[in-house]
């Protein structure tokens, strides 16, 4: 659920071209957005330290 809440805010913002920044956990719900959302409007990914899946 989370990363369909972030894909509506991005797109009401009208966000794009950002860097989008995970570490640990987080790096799971971020491969999650960017796998249902088509990367939308993600120039970079960065991830830190991210957890096996």
């Amino acid at each position: 659920m989370t990363n369909y809440l972030l894909a509506g805010d991005l797109e009401s913002l009208r966000v794009q071209n950002f860097t989008l920044q995970a570490t640990l956990w987080v790096g799971a719900i971020v491969f999650s957005y960017m796998a249902r959302h088509n990367g939308f409007g993600v120039s970079k990914l960065v991830l830190f330290a991210p957890v096996r899946i």
